[in-house]
């Protein structure tokens, strides 16, 4: 599948084509989006997975920096509205990074995501009543805060 390029429908539908599967037997899929939801076309049937939620405000600043992280969660705090949030693991560390809610432990119980070194979570998130914690399995690790608010 390489040197293969997003194309768009000939019925002017925005679309994304995707491939998932091993080498030489991917399948295709195409994710479309519009006021209604977004669908993904795989093979035979249409799913819809939801309505699109669209941030219609541009962000006009950011705020980051660094945390230090170790075995008890710690809240990721931003100051303003955020609209999207980026979490990304240093590169130097060495155990394993836990996102999710403040019971969020050490073990990965409550997790939403996990992060080893150098991997990033990128959501948008514009709901500063909901926290965002992060623990590791192991002292002495970093992790880099990036907010668009």
């Amino acid at each position: 599948m390489a040197n293969e390029y997003s194309l768009q429908d000939a019925n002017q539908n925005h679309s994304l084509i995707v491939a998932s599967g091993t080498a030489g037997t991917a399948e295709t899929r195409r994710l479309i989006g519009d006021e209604n939801g977004l669908w993904v076309n795989v093979r035979a049937g249409t799913i819809n997975i939801g309505t699109a939620i669209v941030n219609e405000q541009e962000a006009t600043a950011y705020e980051g920096g660094t945390v230090a992280i170790g075995t008890t969660a710690v809240e990721l705090t931003f100051t303003g509205a955020t609209q999207a949030i980026q979490i990304t693991s240093a590169n130097a560390n060495s155990g394993t990074i836990y996102i999710g809610a403040s019971n969020i432990t050490s073990a990965g119980a409550n997790a939403i995501d996990e992060l080893v070194a150098g991997q990033s979570l990128s959501i948008d998130f514009n709901d500063g009543t909901s926290p965002i914690y992060a623990v590791s399995t192991t002292e002495g690790q970093k992790v880099y805060k990036l907010a668009l608010t």
